[in-house]
């Protein structure tokens, strides 16, 4: 069975206030695009992103890859990125999972449960939560039985579904086949003027398929990214993220909430990192290591038993056993 996934990331974030295209923005080491590429990289064979606003700067970033392109032109909303993209389905068999380019915290466990509900049977799964204020959010509407008969947008509601917890995350896994068929459903019939792919979940509903829900396992994942409080915010809580995966590989951080550790750092058993420490690029740190606070490393390569105080070190390799202040 093909798993492929789609990556929405065509929209020219505003709100941002920037020249850079939203998801360009870096994100402990990474654009925010590029981390959420990577993560349902981990769980499909193939991951096209789609692509409008900023699409050469992206392109220049992310280097020539496979790509569709939505024309604004003949449209717009998440349902006709879909539409954009359709050529990157045909002749497959199985599944594809969609999701938003800005929603760099969604798991790949959350990825694999939606692929699951999938190979199960469904014709289409999507995540959500249940959330306090849901106010911007699409709301998902499941019935008794615990199936998904449609999703609201927030400027369709009614004052009735105005009161709905379930807030829809933009994220799903769909049938091939099943989406497909749903594509040349959806209209442009509604107060923005979209095609929404959220109709798509409704037409299947519909017709009698069945459309499952998959709660999120932490709050965080559903987070969206559209002003740079936002931003700051994710990176937050990615940083914590990062950071616990080196305090349960057996490193000692002083006070993670402020050590900055990027992605694609390396750092051996039993060092010791102290506050106001910054680890950037490719950096790697061997074993029983101290790095006192000031240090700023970017792409060094640190050898074992190394103490560093204040030092700051680029694109550097430094022996076992050395000792190195502030130059």
């Amino acid at each position: 069975m093909d798993l492929l996934a789609l990556v929405l990331a065509a929209g020219e974030g505003q709100r941002m206030r920037s020249d850079i295209p939203k998801t360009l923005h870096p994100m402990c080491g990474k654009p925010i695009l590029c981390h959420v590429m990577d993560t349902v990289g981990g769980v499909c064979k193939q991951v096209v992103p789609i692509l409008g606003h900023g699409k050469d700067q992206i392109l220049a970033r992310l280097g020539d890859i496979p790509h569709a392109v939505q024309d604004f032109t003949t449209g717009k909303g998440t349902g006709h990125a879909v539409i954009s993209a359709a050529n990157a389905l045909k002749d497959k068999k199985g599944a594809v999972i969609v999701t938003a380019g800005d929603m760099p915290l969604v798991t790949e466990l959350s990825y694999r449960s939606l692929a699951q509900c999938v190979r199960e049977g469904a014709a289409a799964a999507l995540l959500y939560d249940i959330v306090d204020d849901p106010f911007g959010y699409g709301r998902v509407i499941i019935d008794r039985r615990g199936r998904v008969t449609g999703i609201v947008e927030q400027k369709d509601l009614t004052e009735q579904q105005k009161g709905i917890r379930a807030a829809n995350a933009s994220v799903y896994c769909f049938d091939i086949d099943a989406l497909l068929w749903s594509l040349p459903q959806l209209t442009n019939r509604n107060a923005a003027n979209e095609y929404y792919l959220t109709d798509a979940i409704g037409a299947l509903a519909r017709a009698g398929y069945t459309v499952t829900a998959v709660q999120a396992q932490d709050h965080d994942e559903v987070r969206g990214i559209n002003t740079r409080v936002q931003l700051e915010e994710a990176t937050r809580v990615l940083r914590s993220r990062i950071n616990r995966e080196h305090l349960l590989s057996g490193v000692t951080m002083i006070d993670p909430r402020c050590t900055y550790v990027d992605t694609e750092v390396k750092i051996g058993y039993d060092t010791t990192i102290y506050p106001g420490v910054a680890l950037e690029g490719e950096t790697t740190i061997g074993p029983r290591c101290v790095l006192y606070p000031g240090c700023h490393l970017r792409d060094a390569h640190i050898g074992a038993d190394c103490a560093l105080y204040g030092a700051f070190v680029e694109g550097r390799i430094i022996p076992d056993g050395t000792t190195l202040s502030r130059s």
